[in-house]
C-alpha cells in the first residue's frame, strides 16, 4: 500500500485511489450465499482475537462472529473520559449487558477524550488521512490499547438496502445510482468517500504500527459482501418490514438494521432504545458552555479541513463537500465489478414483490 491506494479484504474487496478519488467494490456470487459457510472459510483460524465492542448492533454482530469461529476471544469497552465524565456511558452499560448474555469476557480501557482532541487531532488528521474527531479518537485508542498486540476486530456496517417509493426499486447502501443525465438519484444511499472516510484511516494506522485490525467482516471477501447484502432477502421476508426511500426527516434505519441482525437467528443482540456514541453528549455539553451549537465541529472538526489540505493525502473531490456532488454528476467513482448490474437488487426486489413489506423507517433527530 502507497499513500494512494488502498486495498480492503483478504482478497481484494475495496479498493481506494486516493489520487483519483476512486473506490472500486468488488463482489463475486458465492456457490451458495450462506454467510456462516463464508465467515467460517475466513475465521476458524484465527487465534488471539480482541473484539473493539462498543456496545452497537455492528460491535455485536462481529462478537458473535469471532465467539463462534475464533480461539482465545475476548473484548474490549473504550470508555471515553471527559473531565473525569464517561461520554459514552450508554455504550459501556449495553456492551457489560451483551457480553454477559453470550458469555464473553470483556475488559476495559480509559481514553483520554479531552486530550486527545485537544493535543492529538492534527497528528493524526495528517498520518491517518481522517478529518472526523470521532474516528481520531477510534485510532488512538486501539493504538495504545494493550490488546492491540492480538487480532482487533471492529464493527463495521450492514450491507443494506432501501426500497423505492413505489415499491418498485431496490438500492443497495454504498453504490451509486445515477439517472438519464448522469446525477446521482439520491444522496440517501451512500456518501461517494465512505470507504476513504470510515475504512482508509484504520487501513493507514494498521500499516503504520504493524497491526492486524479487521475493520468490518462484512469486507473480507467479495463472497461475503454479496451474501451479506444477499441477507436483505431473508431480513424482508423474516419480519415483513423494509426501509423506504425517503427526503424528509424520517430516514432513520435503526428499526430496518435491526431487523437485519435479528434475520441471523442463531446469533443473541442485545438493542438499545437509541443510537448513542457519547459525542452527542459532548455536543451538548459545549453547547451549553458557549452558546454556539455548533461549538464542537467549529472547535475540532472546521480546523481540520486546512491541515488536510496540506497533505499528500488530501483530495478536494472527496473531501470537500461543496464540491463532492458535481463530481459526482461527471463520473462515477464509486463501481462495482463482478456480478451483473443489478442482481442482488432484482433478488431482492422479488422478495418485496412478494411480501409487500410495511415501511419501518423512525424519525432521524440530531441531537
Amino acid at each position: 500500500m502507497d499513500n494512494a491506494n488502498i486495498s480492503i479484504g483478504n482478497t481484494k474487496t475495496i479498493e481506494l485511489d486516493f489520487e483519483a478519488g476512486s473506490t472500486d467494490v468488488y463482489l463475486q456470487k458465492p456457490s451458495q450465499p450462506n454467510l456462516m459457510d463464508l465467515y467460517e472459510e475466513q475465521l476458524a483460524d484465527l487465534d488471539a482475537v480482541t473484539i473493539c465492542l462498543s456496545g452497537g448492533l455492528d460491535s455485536q454482530f462481529t462478537a458473535n462472529l469471532a465467539k463462534k469461529f475464533c480461539k482465545d476471544v475476548n473484548a474490549v469497552c473504550f470508555r471515553f473520559i471527559w473531565d473525569d465524565i464517561v461520554m459514552n456511558a450508554d455504550d459501556v452499560v449495553t456492551a457489560k449487558q451483551f457480553a454477559d448474555k453470550i458469555d464473553l469476557e470483556l475488559h476495559y480501557e480509559n481514553v483520554d477524550a479531552r486530550h486527545h482532541l485537544e493535543n492529538n487531532l492534527v497528528e493524526y488528521t495528517r498520518k491517518y488521512a481522517t478529518l472526523s474527531p470521532q474516528i481520531s479518537l477510534q485510532l488512538a485508542a486501539i493504538k495504545n490499547s494493550k490488546f492491540n498486540d492480538r487480532t482487533m476486530m471492529l464493527g463495521g456496517e450492514a450491507p443494506t438496502c432501501v426500497v423505492g417509493k413505489d415499491m418498485n426499486n431496490v438500492y443497495l447502501q454504498r453504490k451509486n445510482y445515477f439517472d438519464e443525465e448522469g446525477k446521482v438519484i439520491s444522496a440517501q444511499f451512500s456518501p461517494n468517500n465512505f470507504y476513504f472516510i470510515y475504512h482508509a484511516p484504520f487501513i493507514k494506522l494498521e500499516v503504520e504500527h504493524g497491526l492486524h485490525i479487521i475493520k468490518d467482516p462484512f469486507l473480507l471477501t467479495p463472497e461475503i459482501l454479496y451474501a451479506g447484502y444477499y441477507q436483505n432477502k431473508y431480513a424482508i421476508e423474516s419480519f415483513g418490514k423494509c426501509l423506504v426511500e425517503t427526503t424528509g426527516q424520517r430516514r432513520n434505519a435503526d428499526i430496518y438494521k435491526q431487523n437485519y441482525y435479528k434475520s441471523f437467528e442463531e446469533f443473541d443482540f442485545v438493542f438499545p432504545l437509541a443510537k448513542r456514541t457519547g459525542f452527542e453528549t459532548l455536543k451538548f455539553h459545549l453547547a451549553s458552555i458557549t452558546g454556539n451549537f455548533d461549538e464542537f465541529d467549529d472547535k475540532y472538526r472546521v480546523p481540520l479541513l486546512n491541515i488536510a489540505k496540506e497533505t499528500a493525502w488530501y483530495n478536494p473531490r472527496l473531501f470537500d463537500t461543496g464540491s463532492r456532488i458535481s463530481f459526482s454528476n461527471k463520473v462515477n467513482p464509486l463501481d462495482w465489478h463482478g456480478i451483473d448490474n443489478t442482481e442482488l437488487e432484482d433478488i431482492i426486489l422479488n422478495s418485496v414483490r412478494e411480501t409487500e413489506p410495511e415501511p419501518c423507517n423512525v424519525y432521524n433527530f440530531d441531537w
